[in-house]
């Protein structure tokens, strides 16, 4: 019979407990091992087991009368709670709702006090990425959670993707999509429709922000054109979307009307004026929390327009002048306060103890000295490989990643490699580590190209080429 190191699992869910006062999910991952798989299949077994001389046997499972004692000690209720009843609960409604409407929900949609549009779009995603095991059922893994789809619920998805989920798809050119969106504006008063709109069978409001973010965050080329990652607008389309509303300036004031935007000023005086001109943390309570990521904002938003000149007569930000003027007053700290070389440097050294100690890289999801080690490596990962080089770091998005931090993560034995399903990253050789390097730093190279407007002459990108190319060397 099939045997479990028992008190190895059951220490690590002490741990867990004692640490988060709650019991794991299914999908906990916990010091490197799934604990909330282990503790529903003691459940499952448990309920659905039968009694033998006091031991509990299902399926070449056992679990021993002591170990029994051991889980109830812990105050821990062992019954089983079936998740694929609940699963044909959901696909039971999902298939009314289909019946009633012939079509399928969108992702807000809710249905008999059930979401059932995002359990249905939850559903889409594991069987567009998952991976088959040997039992014929569907493994998604994402940020260190699992889920899992058994085969016959793959198979009732499935036929319901392939029969509804591209029955009105739009695959027309752009000089369609943007007929459409003249049909659209005409319908509802030349408004633009919001991201979430679907209209006869594409996302328009989707494809409408893809469009805008494009042409007033792109790069112009020499042709006319402008290109932002993967989408270019030729002269000849930006000449169609001017027959449009399409292209009419970003208001940087949407987001908050002045009232609430006042609100949120006075309750940041406020909470300055009780934590001694301490900032907020996203990590204090929910009203701590929403305050701190109405700072980040105001901060990322003056960061991106003091980076681009141009964006300043793109947008609304004569509007935007008042509000910044007046964070000013209070004195607004702009930057945040800590220092971020320190704070990489302290989280590097964790990563190096882990490194030392296991002889292995976390994986996402790992956690360290009470610290998510696993997701920190992989946000260095993205950063490198997608970021640009700015002001002595490689900056993508909010993530910073110090240039010299690169060469301290090179000497550990850093992968640098992106692997969407790599669970198992193992220390590189240093041959492939300096191919991988090379390759990048190329990269990086072009990326410096691109952005010439930087430095101040064509003589400071050559010093950084000779810089790159002795490093490979």
């Amino acid at each position: 019979m099939k045997s479990f190191n028992f008190d190895y699992y059951l220490d690590t869910l002490k741990d867990y407990i004692k640490k988060y006062r709650t019991m794991p999910n299914m999908n906990t991952y916990y010091n490197n091992l799934f604990i909330g798989r282990w503790l529903n299949t003691q459940k499952r077994i448990y309920t659905l087991g039968k009694k033998e001389n006091g031991n509990i046997i299902y399926n070449n499972h056992i679990i021993k009368k002591e170990n029994i004692d051991k889980l109830e000690s812990l105050g821990i209720d062992l019954t089983y709670e079936d998740k694929s009843q609940k699963w044909n609960i959901k696909y039971n409604l999902l298939r009314e709702y289909i019946n009633k409407y012939n079509d399928i929900p969108l992702s807000n949609t809710i249905y008999n006090d059930v979401n059932i549009g995002a359990w249905l779009h939850i559903q889409f995603i594991i069987i567009d990425r998952g991976t088959f095991n040997e039992d014929g059922n569907i493994i998604y893994k994402s940020n260190g959670i699992v889920r899992m789809m058994e085969k016959y619920q793959y198979d009732k998805i499935k036929e319901i993707k392939d029969l509804y989920f591209n029955k009105n798809r739009f695959d027309g050119t752009f000089e369609d999509k943007v007929d459409l969106l003249k049909e659209y504006l005409e319908e509802n008063n030349n408004a633009l429709p919001p991201q979430s709109t679907v209209y006869k069978g594409f996302n328009l409001g989707k494809w409408v922000g893809v469009i805008r973010n494009a042409y007033y965050n792109g790069i112009k080329l020499e042709d006319g054109s402008i290109k932002y990652r993967t989408v270019l607008l030729t002269e000849d389309r930006i000449k169609l979307l001017m027959t449009t509303n399409i292209l009419g300036k970003f208001n940087l004031c949407k987001n908050f009307s002045n009232d609430k935007w006042e609100a949120k000023f006075n309750e940041l005086v406020k909470f300055l004026e009780e934590h001694n001109g301490n900032y907020p943390s996203k990590k204090g309570e929910p009203s701590e929390a929403s305050l701190a990521n109405w700072v980040l904002t105001q901060r990322q938003l003056k960061r991106r327009l003091d980076e681009n000149e141009d964006m300043k007569s793109n947008y609304n930000y004569d509007d935007y002048v008042e509000r910044m003027n007046k964070l000013s007053s209070i004195n607004f700290k702009w930057k945040e306060g800590r220092d971020y070389s320190d704070d990489w440097n302290s989280k590097y050294e964790i990563l190096k103890e882990y490194v030392e100690k296991y002889n292995v890289f976390p994986v996402a999801g790992s956690y360290y000295k009470d610290y998510a080690i696993g997701n920190w490596l992989s946000s260095q990962r993205v950063v490198f490989n997608n970021g640009i080089i700015d002001n002595g770091y490689y900056r993508y998005k909010t993530i910073l990643l110090p240039i010299y931090g690169v060469e301290k993560l090179d000497r550990l034995g850093m992968n640098w490699i992106i692997k969407e399903k790599d669970f198992n990253s193992k220390i590189i050789d240093d041959t492939e580590k300096m191919n991988q390097k090379r390759r990048l730093l190329i990269s990086k190279l072009n990326q410096l190209t691109m952005i010439n407007k930087e430095f101040k002459s064509k003589d400071d990108i050559k010093e950084i080429d000779n810089k790159l190319r002795l490093s490979l060397k």
